[in-house]
């Protein structure tokens, strides 16, 4: 357990930045400390129940996300020009880029569920919706459906 809490905790510290965003970003120790022993807890016993057939986490696609939802205000040239390296243009740029994103891999919910022991149907405990593509895994939302479903074992 302590080689996968380490694990975890040296991937979660790496330092990264974008092409767009010019400082490098690193997570305090002690939250990347935190969840690391949270994920190296849950991860296991939720994969064990899932061999079992007991739990599953399920993906539908997120027919209600607009792009104007999943942006917010990220991309108002008004608000936010003075503050990105590169202004106007890297603004644009990067919500052309998100916009071919969202229509290339599309918008997802991610339903943690159980199986009912009485009836055998699926059943939702937790969801999150509007991840683009992948992004919902390794966001903390994933091992956090995870522990609720579970709980509701």
């Amino acid at each position: 357990m302590k080689t996968q809490v380490l694990k975890i905790y040296k991937e979660s510290r790496k330092p990264f930045t974008s092409k767009y965003f010019v400082p490098v970003i690193q997570e305090k120790a002690s939250y990347c400390l935190r969840n690391a022993k949270y994920k190296a807890d849950i991860v296991p016993k939720f994969e064990a129940l899932e061999d079992q057939g007991l739990v599953r986490l399920h993906l539908e696609p997120d027919y209600c996300s607009t792009f104007e939802d999943l942006a917010g205000d990220t991309y108002d040239i008004d608000l936010n020009a003075s503050t990105v390296h590169g202004g106007e243009r890297t603004i644009k740029a990067q919500e052309k880029a998100e916009r071919e994103r969202v229509d290339r891999d599309g918008v997802w919910g991610l339903i943690g569920q159980v199986k009912c022991s009485e009836c055998g149907q699926w059943k939702d405990v937790d969801s999150v919706w509007g991840f683009v593509g992948e992004d919902w895994k390794d966001s903390g939302c994933d091992v956090d459906i995870m522990a609720a479903c579970i709980d509701a074992l």
